[in-house]
C-alpha cells in the first residue's frame, strides 16, 4: 500500500468516525431539548447524562477535525516529498549529460589537437579542420540556446506552480466564507424555529388559565392556612441547606469575566505579534491566574448545586482550547521555517548550476537575477499564506468560543422557559 493509498484509507475512517459522533451529539442534544421539565432543586441523572454524551461527542469530533487537518499535512508533505525527489531525478540526469557533453568537448579537443598537429604536415587537412571546428562550435551554440530554454521553462513552471497554489488558496477562503455564511443563516432558522414554538406553548396554557383560575381560587380558602405553615417549614430547610452556595448566576457571570479577560488577553497586539514560543508560556500563565483568582472567589464556598464544578469544567475547556490555538501556530511556524530552508536550498542549487554551465556573463547574471527574484516572490508567498493561516487559527477560536456562547444561550432560556411553564401551571 502506497502513501497515498494510506492517507485515503486513514481519511475514510477519520469521515466514518465523524459520522457516528455526528450522531451521538444530534441525538443527544435532541433528548435533551425533549426533556420533561424537572424541580431544579433535583439533579436530572438522564440530563447529565446527556450533558455529558453532548460534551463527549464534541470533544471527538474536535480531535478528528485535528486529526483530518494533521492527515491532510502529512499528505501533503509527502506529496511534496515525491516532488522534490523527482526534482533530484531530473537535476541528476542534467548533471549526467552535462558530464557527458563536457567529456564529448574533451574529446573534441584531443581531436582537434591531433588535426592541428596533421596540418603542419598536410595542408588538405586544414580545410577539414576548419569544418569540423566550425561544427564543434555550432553544437556547443545550440547546447547553451537549449540548456537556457529549459532553465526559463523550469522557473516558469515554478512559477506558475505557486500562482495556481495561492489561486486555490483564495477559492478555499471564499468557499469557507460561503460555507459560514449559510451556518450562519441556519443557525437564525433554528433560533426563529424555536421561539415560534416557545409562542406556541404560552398561548396553549393562556387559553387554559380562567379553568385553572377557578379550581385554584375554589381551593384556596381550604389550603392557604396550611400552604403558609409548610412553606415557613419548607424555607427554613431549604435555606439552612443551601447556606452560602455557589449559586448558577454567580457561576456563570464569573465564566463570562474570565473569558473576555482571556479573549482580550490572546487579541492584543503584544500577544499576537510575539512567536508562539513566548505565547504558549504567557498563555500557560495567565491560565495559572484565572484558575487561582477561581480558587480564591469558590474556594471556601459550597457547591452542593454543583455551580462550581459545572464553572470549572467550562473554565478547563476553555483553556485547552485556547492552548490548542496556540500549539497549531507553532507547528504552523515549523513548517514555514521548512517551507524556507527548502527554498533556500533549492535557490543554491540552482544558483551553482548556472554558474557551471559555462554561460555568456551577461546571460549569467541575467538568470541569476530571474532566479532571485523568483525565490523572493515564493519566500513572499509563503509568509503570506502562514500569516494568513496564523490568523484563521485564532478566528476559528473566536467563533467556536461564540457558537458555544450561543448554545449555552439557548439551554439557558430553554430551562428557563420549562421553569416559567412549571411555575405557571402550578
Amino acid at each position: 500500500m502506497t502513501a497515498m493509498e494510506r492517507y485515503a484509507a486513514e481519511a475514510a475512517r477519520l469521515r466514518g468516525e465523524r459520522v457516528y459522533w455526528e450522531g451521538i451529539r444530534r441525538n443527544a442534544d435532541r433528548d435533551l431539548h425533549n426533556l420533561p421539565p424537572t424541580d431544579g432543586m433535583y439533579t436530572n441523572n438522564l440530563e447529565e447524562e446527556l450533558k455529558s454524551q453532548l460534551a463527549s461527542a464534541v470533544y471527538h469530533l474536535q480531535v478528528i477535525a485535528e486529526e483530518q487537518n494533521r492527515l491532510e499535512r502529512a499528505r501533503e508533505e509527502a506529496a511534496q516529498k515525491e516532488a522534490i525527489e523527482k526534482e533530484a531525478l531530473r537535476e541528476q540526469a542534467i548533471k549526467d549529460e552535462d558530464a557527458r557533453i563536457h567529456d564529448t568537448v574533451e574529446n573534441e579537443r584531443a581531436l582537434k589537437e591531433a588535426l592541428a598537429k596533421e596540418e603542419r604536415e598536410k595542408a588538405e587537412a586544414l580545410q577539414k579542420e576548419e569544418a569540423q571546428k566550425a561544427e564543434a562550435l555550432e553544437k556547443e551554440r545550440q547546447e547553451k540556446e537549449f540548456f537556457e530554454k529549459k532553465e526559463s521553462e523550469r522557473l516558469a513552471a515554478l512559477e506558475k506552480e505557486a500562482r495556481e497554489k495561492q489561486e486555490a488558496l483564495e477559492k478555499e477562503e471564499r468557499e469557507k466564507a460561503e460555507l459560514e455564511k449559510q451556518e450562519a443563516l441556519r443557525r437564525e432558522e433554528e433560533q426563529k424555529q424555536q421561539l415560534s414554538d416557545a409562542d406556541y406553548i404560552h398561548d396553549q396554557i393562556v387559553s387554559e388559565w380562567d379553568y385553572v383560575d377557578n379550581q385554584i381560587h375554589e381551593e384556596m380558602e381550604y389550603n392557604v392556612g396550611q400552604a403558609l405553615e409548610a412553606a415557613a417549614e419548607a424555607g427554613f430547610e431549604i435555606g439552612f441547606a443551601l447556606a452560602n452556595p455557589v449559586s448558577e448566576r454567580e457561576a456563570g457571570q464569573f465564566f463570562e469575566e474570565q473569558k473576555k479577560q482571556l479573549g482580550d488577553f490572546i487579541s492584543s497586539e503584544s500577544f499576537q505579534a510575539a512567536p508562539g514560543e513566548n505565547k504558549e508560556m504567557w498563555l500557560a500563565e495567565k491560565i495559572k491566574e484565572q484558575q487561582q483568582a477561581e480558587q480564591e472567589k469558590f474556594g471556601e464556598r459550597k457547591d452542593d448545586l454543583g455551580n462550581r464544578q459545572d464553572l470549572q469544567a467550562k473554565l478547563a475547556d476553555l483553556h485547552q482550547s485556547a492552548m490548542e490555538a496556540v500549539k497549531q501556530e507553532r507547528e504552523l511556524e515549523r513548517k514555514l521555517q521548512a517551507e524556507l530552508d527548502e527554498l533556500k536550498r533549492v535557490t543554491q542549487e540552482t544558483k551553482e548550476r548556472m554558474e557551471q554551465a559555462n554561460l555568456e556573463k551577461a546571460v549569467l547574471e541575467e538568470k541569476l537575477k530571474q532566479a532571485a527574484e523568483l525565490a523572493a516572490k515564493l519566500e513572499q508567498q509563503l509568509r503570506e499564506q502562514a500569516e494568513k493561516e496564523r490568523q484563521a487559527i485564532y478566528e476559528r477560536w473566536q467563533e467556536e468560543q461564540r457558537l458555544l456562547e450561543e448554545q449555552r444561550q439557548r439551554e439557558l432560556a430553554a430551562a428557563a422557559a420549562a421553569r416559567a411553564t412549571m411555575d405557571f401551571s402550578f
